[in-house]
């Protein structure tokens, strides 16, 4: 179900509480939206551990204080600072998944931070940037 129809739903669930609670909700679930635009992702044709050696290398380009030892999961890796987080995920052996969070909510600068990110992880792996 699209976020917007279940906010509508929510929204016409709500209609008989009191205008505050109402109030707080839809400002809660406002958040959320906000929280879950804030992410980018990308996919790239690279196994995880490939992926992951050039997310990090991206992260440090950037400025994050990261260990390049680290290794990823079975099926995923993680990064998670003050600033950023982001999570590598296999998709299968020959794909896996970028995901970038900036902050907590939503903006242009944040978006533009990511997409960079991911650029950059796409040039270490011979990707075009987007």
């Amino acid at each position: 179900m699209k976020r917007t129809h279940l906010l509508l739903l929510l929204s016409l669930g709500l209609l008989p509480l009191p205008g505050c609670v109402v109030a707080a909700v839809g400002a809660a679930a406002y958040g959320v939206i906000k929280y879950n635009n804030n992410e980018a992702l990308r996919d790239y044709r690279a196994p995880l551990d490939r992926t992951w050696d050039a997310t990090l290398n991206a992260l440090r380009d950037k400025g994050h204080a990261v260990d390049l030892d680290s290794k990823p999961g079975q099926t995923r890796g993680e990064y998670d600072d003050d600033d950023v987080k982001v999570t590598v995920e296999r998709i299968d052996d020959e794909y896996t998944r970028v995901r970038v969070r900036y902050g907590t909510f939503e903006s242009d600068e944040r978006q533009r931070r990511a997409r960079a990110l991911l650029n950059t992880v796409a040039k270490s792996l011979g990707e075009p940037a987007h």
